[in-house]
């Protein structure tokens, strides 16, 4: 029976066989309101089983070729890990079908990245926009004009060539064969088949970087959504594989898997509540990506810029409460008040709103390293210097004032950079008073005091803007340059 998408009388369908419906029907359906994903995505859970079983068998051969394992036990083994396997399976398509959600809200606020994407795998002969029914750009166009995104088809499809495209870059890269990916495979089997193969084998499994790369873009991709790597990629001229590699950093750095684990279990949130947190979670982690990518060297190895930042993380996260001042301190505490309200626990509160600060944090950790300093001194004189300046006014308003086009909000995340380069030599100055002797409330007076005349214009300046009600990257600009002439000269 042939059923038009209009005809319908539902608002949700899931897509129980191959080709129940055309592309153009999903888009039209979806496009009257309804919720409907890809026959891809709905059927995916078969593919992922059998990729499973294959590479499981391939896993066990040895063991069964050397006599260590009957092919009897084999075949028990498998069936005693069914339930095992289905739950991996199970998890997988639950976080790409969140993906989609994730992404239909990332459509409405960026759809301008969706289309870069879109030209991006173009332009790399992976993506044949018309076969696989996308809009065009006038199409585009006439969509955001209509207020009308793109859709959960369309943006299955872009989900799963991003993924393809992801992994490609990934085989070709030397990232899968760093020990910050050993968690992937070891999550990809069950422990007991793991145990069973023994950890020789399980390295040369022949497939092991294929699931290794499967595995790194699922985990990214799903929560950071199809466009990350490809925006990051274009903002910093950096590849693929590095984004990657700074997201690792960044992604153990804050823990993630726990946190999304924590996440879950908050079970008073609503849908909408655990949504605005997942893009809160990838926000930070793309401005940690981001600050990875700025600071540290891309032939280290992300396994030791982890070990070399965890211990003095977890002791700023721990007495995070106690250090930050001004401004952001008033924000750090509107923000756990929030979540709570919601019914998160305290606890979980403090360090999911802890978090928001990450890249910050590290910025702290590098600037006490390179001065010497106690990590919660720094911190201190950082928060201290972020207030007498201003800084996260004007870190609002530049991203205020890049609105919706491409080119603003690039030249936007240029002068954050520049605000962030001027705040660090700032703190810097602050801290190697510090080290001199002097207390961080005396050393930041004293910087002050040296460089008078341009602190006072600066601050003029500031007070100025924040009278104006249409606020452009221009005047900001003016404040950026001002406040790194004031670094330039407090350097030591």
């Amino acid at each position: 029976m042939r059923v038009d998408a209009p005809e319908l009388r539902c608002q949700v369908v899931g897509e129980g066989g191959n080709l129940g419906f055309t592309q153009l029907a999903r888009v039209e359906f979806a496009l009257a309101g309804g919720a409907i994903n890809t026959d891809a995505l709905d059927n995916s859970g078969g593919v992922d089983m059998s990729d499973h079983e294959v590479n499981l068998k391939i896993l066990l051969a040895p063991a069964v070729a050397s006599g260590r394992m009957t092919e009897d036990d084999r075949n028990r083994l498998l069936e005693d890990l069914t339930d095992e396997v289905a739950d991996l399976v199970l998890e997988n398509n639950r976080t790409q079908s969140l993906a989609v959600s994730l992404d239909e809200r990332r459509a409405r606020e960026s759809g301008d990245d969706f289309r870069d994407l879109i030209y991006t795998l173009e332009k790399s002969g992976l993506l044949d926009r018309a076969a696989e029914r996308l809009p065009s750009l006038d199409t585009l166009l006439e969509r955001r004009e209509a207020g009308q995104p793109l859709t959960r088809p369309e943006l299955c499809v872009l989900l799963a060539y991003g993924k393809m495209s992801l992994a490609g870059h990934l085989l070709e890269s030397d990232l899968l064969d760093d020990p910050v990916t050993e968690s992937y495979l070891l999550g990809y089997f069950p422990p007991a088949a793991a145990l069973a193969a023994g950890r020789d084998t399980l390295h040369a499994h022949r497939l092991r970087r294929e699931i290794v790369a499967s595995q790194v873009t699922n985990d990214l991709v799903d929560l950071m959504g199809a466009t990350f790597v490809a925006r990051v990629a274009r903002d910093t001229g950096r590849r693929p594989d590095e984004v990657v590699r700074g997201w690792l950093v960044a992604s153990r750095l804050a823990d993630h898997r726990v946190l999304l684990r924590q996440m879950a279990e908050q079970s008073t949130l609503d849908a909408r509540v655990a949504y605005r947190w997942l893009l809160g979670l990838s926000r930070v982690l793309e401005r940690t990506t981001r600050w990875v990518l700025r600071n540290v060297d891309p032939d280290a190895s992300p396994a030791r810029v982890i070990d070399q930042n965890l211990e003095g993380l977890a002791t700023l996260r721990e007495g995070f409460a106690d250090v930050v001042a001004g401004e952001e301190a008033a924000l750090f505490e509107a923000r756990v008040r929030e979540i709570q309200d919601v019914g998160a626990t305290g606890g979980f509160a403090r360090g999911l709103i802890t978090l928001r600060f990450l890249d910050q944090l590290l910025e702290v950790l590098d600037i006490a390293r390179s001065t010497g300093s106690d990590e919660m001194e720094a911190a201190r004189g950082y928060y201290q210097v972020s207030g007498a300046f201003d800084v996260p006014w004007l870190q609002r308003a530049v991203a205020a004032a890049a609105g919706d086009d491409l080119w603003e909000q690039r030249a936007a995340q240029a002068l954050l950079d520049d605000v962030s380069a001027a705040h660090r030599t700032l703190a810097t100055a602050v801290m190697q008073r510090v080290r001199d002797g002097r207390s961080v409330d005396d050393a930041l007076s004293e910087t002050l005091t040296a460089r008078r005349r341009a602190v006072s214009r600066f601050r003029d300046l500031v007070e100025e803007l924040k009278t104006d009600d249409e606020l452009g990257l221009a005047a900001l600009s003016v404040a950026a340059r001002e406040l790194a002439g004031v670094a330039r000269s407090a350097a030591p």
